[in-house]
């Protein structure tokens, strides 16, 4: 699963408590599949993931727009998709088995939305000119 070390380094300390807990509910996810947990513990479990990021999603775009952030519709749209594909994975509940490799592209693909997309806001946001130049250029 993912790992924990580069939430810190996002610099906002006001989301890094939600990324933490985004990320143990992945793991906890994971691991209640590979114990083969009930239905209904796994269903708890992903729905307090879906309300989890749903609020840490608002609160992002929230500072975001606040902030003006020119690339706002493009990390909106990366959210949007997080949360689709987190919401499929409610889907195949009926059937007791959860698909473990949806849940490995999910925890993957928040590591990698917080690793880049992320981070490049917080870089921009403390005005890193590497990354206000990158903003700009993607503008262009």
């Amino acid at each position: 699963m993912t790992q924990d070390n580069d939430i810190e380094s996002l610099g906002i300390s006001l989301l890094a408590s939600d990324l933490r807990e985004i990320h143990h509910l992945l793991f906890d996810l994971h691991h209640a599949m590979e114990a083969e947990e009930t239905p209904a513990h796994i269903a708890l479990l992903l729905h307090s993931l879906v309300e989890v990021t749903l609020y840490h999603f608002a609160l992002e775009e929230g500072l975001m727009q606040a902030t003006r952030y020119p690339h706002l519709e493009k990390h909106r749209a990366e959210h949007g998709w997080l949360m689709e594909q987190t919401r499929n994975l409610q889907e195949p509940l009926s059937d007791p088995t959860l698909d473990d490799t949806m849940l490995r592209i999910l925890a993957i693909a928040h590591l990698k939305h917080r690793q880049q997309s992320d981070q490049l806001y917080t870089q921009w946001l403390n005005g890193t000119p590497l990354a206000t130049q990158q903003v700009n250029n993607e503008l262009l």
